[in-house]
């Protein structure tokens, strides 16, 4: 890094970015979605075109590319379609419940 032959950068699924918000000496901050996040992770490459270039490999050598993992048009309206109609609640005994105080 001193050098400046490489250029180490962060991804982040937040609402703030500045230089030095994630380590002061990293000035490279990206704001995304959190699946892009998790799509550059599993890549460990900030160079790579997501839109053309496989984020890994399998077992088999097959590449892996971002469109085989995002959902298309016609899952995400079949989910929120479940969801709208109630199908995708959680059962009343798991649903989330704000946790007790632990100030006396």
């Amino acid at each position: 890094m001193a050098s400046k032959s490489i250029y180490p950068v962060a991804m982040l699924s937040g609402n703030r970015n500045f230089p030095g918000r994630i380590r002061p000496d990293l000035d490279l901050g990206f704001i995304m979605s959190p699946p892009l996040v998790i799509a550059f992770a599993l890549a460990g490459n900030a160079e790579i075109d997501l839109s053309r270039d496989p984020i890994q490999v399998t077992s088999n050598d097959a590449p892996v590319f971002l469109k085989d993992l995002w959902p298309n048009r016609e899952e995400v309206a079949r989910s929120l379609g479940r969801a709208s109609r109630g199908a995708g609640r959680l059962p009343a005994r798991i649903r989330y419940r704000q946790p007790e105080s632990t100030l006396a």
